[in-house]
This record gives C-alpha cells, sequence and structure tokens, in this order.
C-alpha cells in the first residue's frame, strides 16, 4: 500500500516540475520576444530619423533644380518600403504667376523663399510613427 501512494506522490512532484519548467519556458520565449521588438522599434525610430533629414535635403535640392517657367512644385514624394514621405512647399515670391502654392510678399530679402513641410508616416503594422519636420529657405 505505501508504495502506491509514494508512487502517486512521485508521479505528482514530475508533473509540478514540467509545469514549473513549461512556465519557465514560456516566459524566457517571451522575453526574448519583448527584446527583438524592442529592437526593431529601435531600428525603426532611427531609420525614421535619418529618412527625415534626408527627404528634407532632397526636396530642397528638388526646388532648386525646378524650373519656374512650368509652374511651382507642390509635393515631392519619396518610396519607400516601411514609410510614406512627403514633401509640401509653399512659396513666397514678387509675383506668383502660375503657383498655386504661393503668396504674395513684396520684399527684396525674402523674395522666392519658400517653406518645406515633410512628413515621414510608417507603413508597418503595429508600428504607428509620424516624424514632421518644417524649414524655411532664403535665397
Amino acid at each position: 500500500m505505501k508504495k502506491l501512494y509514494q508512487r502517486g506522490i512521485d508521479t505528482l512532484t514530475t508533473m509540478l516540475i514540467l509545469v514549473f519548467l513549461a512556465i519557465v519556458g514560456v516566459s524566457m520565449i517571451r522575453m526574448y520576444n519583448s527584446g527583438a521588438n524592442t529592437t526593431n522599434r529601435l531600428y525603426l525610430n532611427v531609420y525614421a530619423s535619418n529618412l527625415l533629414k534626408s527627404a528634407t535635403e532632397t526636396s530642397i535640392l528638388n526646388v532648386l533644380g525646378h524650373n519656374f517657367n512650368n509652374g511651382c512644385p507642390n509635393t515631392f514624394k519619396i518610396n519607400d518600403r516601411f514609410f510614406d514621405v512627403t514633401a509640401r512647399y509653399h512659396f513666397f515670391m514678387n509675383d506668383c504667376g502660375s503657383c498655386q502654392n504661393c503668396s504674395v510678399i513684396k520684399t527684396k530679402d525674402t523674395n522666392a523663399s519658400f517653406i518645406v513641410n515633410v512628413t515621414v508616416k510608417s507603413k508597418v503594422p503595429g508600428f504607428n510613427i509620424v516624424k514632421t519636420k518644417t524649414t524655411i529657405q532664403n535665397p
């Protein structure tokens, strides 16, 4: 009779140890995944910041190389696999001509100035980030 009772306790002890090991294993996997998610988020955040800087410089170069006889550029878009990048312009000139995104300004110092508003928006599900930068460029 004692042996049967002892076998039951041994079986119960073994089951408790297995449950404990399973819980430890699941917690280790969760900690590993949370670390991987944090690394991914940090990478995408730095990527978005660098993309914002690059897009701002590229959009300014786009205006500087634009032929204004054909009108003013309205927007500038960059296709990226992780982010949607859009730059919007607003110009300040003595004569706006055919520019729709322009304000007439009658000063010599600020003629042909423009504002660039760059927006970087995430396409990655579960990672909602929007970074913006606005800068004014004087001639």
